[in-house]
């Protein structure tokens, strides 16, 4: 049996005893080629794939392989690249769908590849965490953020050069066998237009819709979450603050176990008291006025709703103002302030002053800015969010979460 019948028994098997991928990996292509050295995909579904490594692979694998590419299809990865760094991108997307497929019985993934343990990921020295409730440009983001610089550029015929003499063992390895699988829209064919990819995402949009639909009860559910969060790109900042602030209240405890799943005994959970979160307010330009007092009002309906929480407002442009708690008897004075500072912004003095006032002992700091200013040395033991607008900011640490427009 040839290696590319094999690929094609392997379809089989999957439209038999897992139909979703099975239905999905009719619309591949099976292409041979000694231009990548293990598998690709493109835009269309060409199914790249090199025979000697499919050879080396058992028929378990061979299907875990499948099951990788129709994933980056079905995740969309080809078409929501958009700007990004298109190797970084790749990494995550890999991380993302061999996240899924992990977790999906009777797959099983080649050896080798960017596949996360029960805990997230270690790549050189960066540890993903939460794989599982991160969308890919999440996960992105943190790659991004975190990864050594590096330069590519794209060849003709489709292929990818990068510049990795100057990266970590750690990230020569994975890069240089991940640019070696990258192609761009096809080895031998012209560059496609954007109404061309715009047709593509189209058809195979409809063709997951189509799996999803038929095969109800087979969807990989981390498929469903992140093709919902695509149809609702971003929700508001606040609300995502107060999903985490809802987690935060919360503490796992063994002094009062749950008996829920009785005769097992699993930690029960109580609410955190007395709580302490940070907003500080970038008053170098980043947020208009109507920015600010929508900030103000959400940051009173945390407090509201939040009530084992005590929150602090200040601004801050190369120091810090106004270092005002949050309460009922001081509302109409916090929306009545006017933000002062206005030249360059410094974000080391709210750190200190959390240190100074708190000894770092606070739960969470809310950081509206277009981060351009001074970072911290190091990353605070407490979580903190940049709420913000910009795209190309490498920020050292943190959750980001993006202010819409």
């Amino acid at each position: 049996m040839t290696e590319e019948e094999r690929i094609v028994k392997a379809k089989v098997n999957l439209l038999i005893f897992q139909p979703w991928f099975g239905q999905l990996a009719c619309y591949l292509n099976v292409i041979k080629t000694d231009s990548v050295p293990s598998a690709a995909i493109d835009e269309q579904g060409n199914f790249y794939f090199n025979e000697s490594y499919i050879h080396g692979l058992n028929d378990i694998e061979l299907r875990g392989l499948v099951c990788h590419e129709i994933m980056h299809l079905a995740f969309q990865h080809p078409f929501r690249i958009q700007d990004r760094n298109m190797v970084l991108w790749n990494i995550a997307a890999d991380i993302k769908v061999n996240e899924e497929i992990r977790n999906t019985n009777g797959i099983e993934l080649p050896k080798g590849g960017l596949i996360p343990d029960y805990d997230g990921i270690q790549i050189g020295p960066i540890r993903i965490k939460d794989i599982g409730d991160k969308t890919t440009e999440q996960i992105y983001q943190e790659l991004y953020q975190k990864s050594p610089k590096f330069t590519f550029k794209m060849l003709s015929g489709g292929r990818l050069e990068v510049d990795i003499e100057n990266l970590p063992p750690s990230w020569k390895k994975i890069i240089e066998r991940l640019v070696k699988d990258l192609i761009k829209g096809g080895k031998t064919e012209k560059p496609k237009t954007s109404e061309e990819i715009q047709a593509l995402a189209r058809e195979w949009k409809e063709r997951i819709d189509a799996a999803n639909q038929q095969q109800k009860g087979n969807v990989p559910a981390g498929l469903l979450r992140e093709l919902g969060e695509l149809e609702y790109p971003e929700l508001p900042w606040y609300q995502i603050i107060r999903q985490r602030l809802a987690r935060l209240e919360k503490q796992r405890t063994w002094r009062r176990p749950s008996k829920k799943y009785l005769p097992f005994f699993f930690p029960g959970s109580i609410k955190n008291r007395s709580i302490k979160a940070v907003v500080a307010i970038d008053t170098s330009g980043s947020m208009s006025k109507d920015d600010i007092t929508k900030a103000i009002s959400e940051v009173f309906g945390l407090a509201r709703t939040f009530k084992s929480f005590k929150f602090w407002i200040c601004w801050i442009d190369t120091q810090v103002y106004d270092w005002i708690e949050v309460s009922a008897e001081n509302q109409r004075k916090l929306k009545a302030l006017k933000p002062k500072g206005g030249g360059g912004t410094d974000f080391r003095p709210v750190f200190k002053t959390i240190k100074d006032k708190f000894v770092d002992s606070i739960d969470c700091l809310v950081f509206f800015t277009d981060g351009y200013g001074d970072f911290p040395s190091k990353e605070p033991m407490y979580k903190t969010y940049w709420v913000t607008r910009s795209n190309d900011i490498r920020w050292p640490f943190g959750r980001i979460v993006k202010l819409r427009n």
